[in-house]
């Protein structure tokens, strides 16, 4: 992944509702923000997560993913509601 600039995500989440009506949304706390380049040479700005740890000894593996596909949202801390920010914590 080729990023043009990378811009810290401090208090910013990416929230998507429930796959069927009625299910809690899924939240993910926003590690950064890149700039990047799609293959019409337009920029386009996207979310990074945290995948956490992979395989063993605690750090190894540890990178940054996209968020995942679909409809969701960038939301702030204090944008979350209070179901929002207890899914937050799951993570």
């Amino acid at each position: 992944m080729h990023a043009n600039s990378l811009i810290p995500g401090a208090d910013w989440y990416y929230v998507h509702a429930g796959a069927a009506p009625g299910e809690k949304p899924t939240v993910y706390q926003v590690a950064a923000f890149i700039e990047r380049e799609d293959v019409d040479g337009q920029n386009y700005v996207v979310g990074l997560i945290s995948t956490g740890p992979i395989g063993r000894g605690g750090h190894e593996g540890r990178h940054l993913s996209e968020v995942p596909p679909g409809r969701g949202q960038y939301l702030r801390r204090e944008q979350l509601s209070e179901i929002e920010l207890t899914q937050a914590m799951k993570r």
